[in-house]
């Protein structure tokens, strides 16, 4: 049954298990530019890549993905669906791209093969692509991306390593790259949005690092990059990596400036329920909470719970997807900041809990919970609000950012509706989804925080189709 329904103020975040679809086993051997047309898949496959190219008064944006397990031949291929040969070439690629491919390939494939496809920022995304053709997974990686010529943009790009400097000084270093690479010289003149990609487990500092930078009042989205998972113990695999230009950054920061005489058009929220169940931590480090109201935190929040922790752990399943329908929220004036937690199982440290996003000694957390559905319909819902969120909005083509663990809770019956929520509310454009390990986005009054559960779109300014 075709779901529409919008249910605009609640997302849940779930881990684990992914949509498998049959791959293509035909592989061309012949070398595809960027820019070529791509080729037919043998008689009787399924295509292994697509596409489409949208056609604007000035302007041209396609996006495209492919499932090949070449890295090399999946980019080329996605390109392909994503530019106009006879076209401009674009002025921004942006890239998303499961950790099973190679980064150091894309970036030459990108850059310095075929067709120019402009400034370059992408990051791993976690279990597959979205795009307005469907929800697009391999366990052998896929690969997707926008390609944008925007008249009404004027874009920069910037990269830093960890190893460079403190994670503040490499977010500092990496905005003013991106701003050198804008050509923007008038130290007063604000970006009109920053798009941010970002390791773990850095964010927070990022944040405040980038808001003594460029002041609190510039609307951020973006999300952190994705590794794997163990399939078996659940442990993330830190073979995450971000792309800026030439730059692979495997631990760092990479960012978008966006200067425009336009509005651009966005949206970041994520809910759940969030329930009268509280209490104030007060002992915590780091992503650790050991105590909540002087007593082990797991104790507290299983009590919550009424005992389902413990029945869940004595039935053998995995805790850490089970606690994801039960996230911690953080309120901030009337927003609420939903913030994933489950038993850390560390002997080092006995009946804490393990989290997503920093709390400190002296916060007060609620329990809250959600289903399914309302993480669905999700989808639906933040797009919607990027698009009223600027009044006879012209709209050239988007991003949308989305928690990587939610794909876990959708049946695998209902996840073809995601993209179609997704279209819905955004249009026909061309669109790319990323699914990500954690989400950062701006709150009116609060400034840009880091979140867990959560999603973000940005609808990028543009004129109408030709």
């Amino acid at each position: 049954m075709k779901r529409t329904r919008i249910i605009t103020s609640v997302l849940v975040l779930a881990c684990g298990a992914a949509l498998w679809l049959i791959l293509v086993r035909h592989e061309s051997t012949a070398p595809v530019q960027a820019g070529d047309q791509p080729p037919a898949a043998a008689p009787g496959a399924p295509a292994d890549s697509g596409g489409r190219v949208r056609i604007c008064v000035g302007d041209t944006t396609g996006y495209g993905w492919s499932t090949n397990a070449d890295t090399r031949t999946a980019i080329q291929r996605a390109a392909a669906h994503a530019v106009d040969p006879s076209g401009p070439a674009p002025d921004l690629t942006m890239v998303f791209y499961n950790p099973q491919h190679d980064p150091e390939t894309i970036v030459d494939r990108l850059r310095h093969s075929g067709r120019a496809m402009g400034k370059v920022i992408g990051e791993t995304s976690h279990e597959g692509i979205l795009s307005p053709d469907g929800y697009h997974y391999s366990p052998s990686g896929v690969v997707g991306l926008i390609a944008m010529r925007n008249s009404k943009l004027t874009v920069g790009v910037g990269g830093a390593s960890f190893d460079e400097s403190t994670p503040r000084e490499a977010a500092k270093l990496a905005l003013r790259r991106a701003i050198a690479d804008a050509g923007v010289t008038e130290v007063t003149r604000r970006p009109r949005m920053i798009i941010l990609h970002v390791t773990l487990p850095h964010e927070e500092e990022v944040l405040a690092a980038l808001a003594e930078e460029s002041g609190p009042e510039v609307p951020l989205i973006g999300g952190t990059a994705a590794g794997t998972v163990d399939g078996l113990s659940r442990k993330k695999v830190s073979n995450w990596s971000i792309i800026v230009n030439d730059m692979v950054i495997r631990s760092g920061v990479g960012i978008a400036v966006m200067y425009s005489d336009a509005e651009i058009a966005w949206s970041f929220g994520g809910g759940f329920r969030r329930t009268s169940l509280s209490g104030v931590i007060t002992k915590a480090q780091g992503r650790l909470i050991h105590e909540i109201d002087g007593r082990p935190a797991e104790e507290v929040y299983d009590q919550w719970l009424g005992g389902r922790v413990r029945e869940a752990r004595e039935l053998g399943k995995n805790l850490a997807a089970f606690c994801s329908f039960y996230p911690l929220c953080r309120t901030s004036g009337a927003n609420n900041q939903f913030i994933r937690a489950w038993p850390a199982d560390d002997p080092k440290a006995p009946g804490a809990l393990r989290t997503g996003s920093s709390l400190g000694t002296g916060d007060e957390v609620f329990l809250s919970e959600g289903n399914w559905n309302l993480l669905l319909n999700h989808f639906a819902s933040v797009p919607s609000k990027a698009r009223d969120s600027v009044p006879d909005f012209t709209a050239n083509s988007g991003l949308f950012i989305y928690c990587g663990g939610a794909l876990a809770c959708i049946p695998d019956a209902e996840r073809p509706f995601m993209s179609t929520l997704v279209n819905k509310s955004m249009g026909d454009l061309p669109w790319i989804g990323v699914f990500t390990w954690g989400e950062q986005g701006h709150i009116p009054s609060v400034g840009n925080l880091h979140s867990n559960l959560t999603a973000g779109t940005v609808l990028f300014p543009g004129t109408g189709p030709e």
